[in-house]
């Protein structure tokens, strides 16, 4: 399977028509059908826009080794659930915690320090 199968299986997991597809990455329809069907190379740019657009993993799109795709923050919390037991309250805390600036998250992590210290 060379990159131009591996951009058609993106273009086709997304659901998207090669026009639809080539918006997304900001190219033409006709130059996503050229390069699925191997009459063009596709460019380091175009490579750059698929995986950033589509979370796709670059080594995988170039050679086919790897994942797919890369993990996301969703899809280790969805882990992280199953594994955990988690309920609603406990994501929504993890969430919140991964959006917090690194000052935010420090803050944090002192009032937990504090708290552990007061309960021994």
């Amino acid at each position: 399977m060379g990159i131009n199968d591996r951009i058609k299986e993106i273009r086709r997991d997304a659901g998207l028509s090669q026009q639809e597809f080539g918006e997304a990455i900001n190219i033409s329809g006709n130059s996503v059908y050229r390069i699925e069907s191997g009459s063009r190379g596709v460019s380091e740019r175009t490579m750059k826009d698929i995986c950033s657009e589509f979370n796709v993993n670059l080594e995988w799109l170039q050679t086919g080794a790897g994942e797919k795709y890369k993990e996301t923050n969703e899809s280790i919390i969805a882990v992280l659930k199953a594994e955990y037991k988690l309920d609603d309250i406990d994501i929504s805390i993890i969430d919140s915690y991964l959006n917090l600036s690194p000052l935010e998250r420090q803050v944090f992590k002192d009032f937990i320090d504090k708290i552990k210290g007061s309960a021994g």
